[in-house]
């Protein structure tokens, strides 16, 4: 007798009630697990194409300091960097005063750097009073007062184009919160709020930032001792460098020891005594 055939049936029977795998069968609806695929990065060139130190949350004011230093040290450039204190006047509203460096360079031993105080008044009057300027070459630095051209020493004078400009950036582009919005040609406006580094408060710059990582401007506001302060930059490309007209006309009338009277103080590591630690520009008073 094959009493062995029942019992295996009944065994068969018992399992497939518990949602087990039938001969020819396949796997129960019951008891198999639905698998969730797990989600795949979507790549869709955000980050890629924005420009070095540009986020689509965030800047690296360190890096955008870095490169724009490296275009100015690589081009004939002109830069210009404005600092406006807006002060009440009874019988014009509101004037704008501050000082103005102007920068034009074709190589880190060849530049001129020029101060002047701007008083910017109402209709559009702009009164720019000269403080000084200093031409270097390699074969000397001279300095100007706006009556004497004088010789000085060269020490920290080369390459300081490209410090000046790296100082800016990296003061004025350190912020807290950051908004981009790309343009047509591959450059970007970075909208930021809250400076690191600037002496002030209630701080927001707009900047424009080339493709390739380089300030091209920014307007930065703030408020310092209960009034609001401006700072401004942009920089260009130039098709060529021209000496100072102060330079080519004038005589040098002092070597590198001449007096006090005629002499412009040389320059230091953190400029000609008008560049601050936090990248603010203080005029030279007039002797």
């Amino acid at each position: 007798m094959h009493r062995g055939a029942p019992l295996c049936l009944f065994v068969l029977l018992a399992l497939a009630g518990c949602g087990a795998v039938l001969p020819g069968g396949g796997p129960s609806a019951a008891t198999t697990p639905t698998a969730t695929p797990a989600p795949v990065p979507v790549d869709d060139g955000e980050t890629r194409t924005l420009p070095p130190g540009v986020g689509p949350e965030r800047v690296d004011a360190a890096r955008l300091a870095e490169v724009t230093a490296r275009s100015v040290r690589g081009e004939t450039i002109r830069f210009q960097f404005d600092q406006r204190e807006a002060r009440p006047e009874f019988s014009l509203g509101t004037v704008y005063v501050g000082p103005r460096l102007t920068v034009e360079a074709v190589a880190a031993d060849r530049y001129t750097v020029r101060v002047e105080e701007v008083n910017e008044r109402g209709g559009g009057l702009s009164i720019e009073t000269f403080e000084n300027a200093t031409y270097v070459t390699p074969d000397g630095t001279y300095r100007y007062d706006g009556e004497n051209v004088t010789v000085a020493g060269a020490e920290d004078a080369y390459g300081r184009p490209s410090r000046l400009a790296a100082t800016y950036v990296e003061t004025y582009l350190d912020v807290e919160t950051v908004e981009v919005r790309r343009l047509g040609n591959g450059s970007v406006v970075v909208e930021g709020e809250g400076g690191q580094a600037v002496n002030g408060t209630d701080y927001s710059v707009r900047a424009v930032v080339g493709p390739d990582g380089v300030v091209r401007s920014f307007e930065g506001i703030y408020t310092r001792d209960g009034r609001v302060q401006f700072a401004t930059f942009s920089l260009s490309p130039r098709d060529a460098f021209q000496p100072p007209e102060w330079y080519r006309a004038a005589t040098v009338t002092a070597s590198p020891t001449a007096t006090a009277a005629t002499a412009v103080p040389a320059t230091t590591a953190t400029g000609d005594g008008n560049e601050n630690a936090n990248g603010t520009v203080t005029p030279t008073p007039t002797p």
